[in-house]
């Protein structure tokens, strides 16, 4: 079809801590000169979230979107 991956958001509320680095980290490596694959995120307030705080050190994240 004519879908095109372009980002996604992590609004990881709940289940594991584990992993979302490293997922980060993979999807990143889609975006080509030319071709933004953007990376966002939804944590709560207190820093660091619960289950995104080594993921959003990675410093991957185009956008934050605090709740």
């Amino acid at each position: 079809g004519d879908a095109v991956f372009d980002g996604i958001d992590f609004d990881i509320e709940g289940g594991t801590t584990q992993h979302w680095d490293e997922l980060a980290s993979f999807l990143s490596q889609y975006s080509k000169q030319g071709k933004k694959v953007y990376l966002t995120a939804a944590p709560q307030c207190p820093f660091p979230d619960a289950y995104m705080g080594a993921a959003l050190k990675t410093g991957l994240f185009d956008y934050v979107w605090v709740q």
